[in-house]
């Protein structure tokens, strides 16, 4: 009887210890998971890459990779989407980023470009400014077809009036595609080039008032055509009040 008593107290003894054994590996278990388990892949996604295509998924790693960023292969807990998202935002072609992780642990990544609105060509510097007004880097990668600005200008003119005439263009569907570029003398005397007749020099004066000095340029060019064809005019000056100036 004693010898029973012995074995079962023993066992007793022995299935309190294993269950408390494994009720501390799954605690442990428990704990341990969320670090052990690591991000599998980082999948970018270019919400408008069928209008633009700044930017490469190598370059995007590296920008991760130079910020000690990179998630793949590190531990979930030590990944931090927020920083990841203001680093992206940080590049100078990026307009918006949004970081998530997917249920298969891969870190999904989606994008926006920033979007240039006229491109400034200067002796010493060339830059961009786009549809914020902010100066934005003339990268190789950047085909948008935008205003042409030369000659004698700077950021906060090009950010401003200038930028005002290239949104204004844009949205124009007469002068959009007949505009080649703008030359700025100086900040009082702009000159603007047309595709179609490069040669003749039109001059716009100050900035102010383009609206209506291209209104009366659209008017002289189709009215004006067959009476002025042979004039073989090399400007036409748009600071006199309803005429255009022509000279040879």
């Amino acid at each position: 009887m004693i010898e029973w008593l012995k074995n079962h107290i023993w066992g007793i003894v022995g299935v309190s210890i294993v269950s408390i054994v494994l009720l501390m590996a799954i605690v442990w278990g428990k704990k341990q998971t969320p670090k052990t388990v690591s991000c599998q892949a980082i999948v970018y996604e270019i919400l408008d890459s069928r209008q633009r295509m700044y930017v490469e998924e190598d370059q995007l790693n590296l920008t991760l990779n130079i910020a000690g960023l990179y998630p793949v292969g590190q531990p979930l807990s030590n990944i931090s989407l927020s920083k990841m998202e203001q680093t992206f935002k940080n590049h100078p072609m990026i307009e918006t980023a949004e970081c998530f992780l997917q249920p298969d642990n891969v870190v999904k990544v989606q994008l926006t470009q920033r979007v240039p609105l006229l491109r400034v060509e200067l002796a010493k510097d060339t830059f961009l400014i786009d549809t914020h007004r902010r100066r934005m880097e003339a990268w190789p990668s950047v085909k948008d077809k935008v205003l042409l600005v030369k000659g004698k200008t700077d950021e906060e003119l090009a950010s401003t009036q200038l930028a005002d005439l290239a949104q204004w263009l844009k949205g124009n569907a007469y002068w959009r595609e007949r505009v080649e570029y703008v030359e700025m003398m100086s900040p009082e005397m702009m000159h603007l080039y047309l595709h179609d007749h490069p040669q003749v020099k039109i001059i716009m004066g100050e900035i102010d008032g383009y609206t209506a000095k291209l209104a009366k340029l659209k008017t002289f060019m189709e009215n004006g055509k067959e009476a002025t064809k042979d004039k073989n005019y090399t400007e036409l000056d748009l600071r006199f009040k309803d005429q255009v100036v022509g000279r040879k």
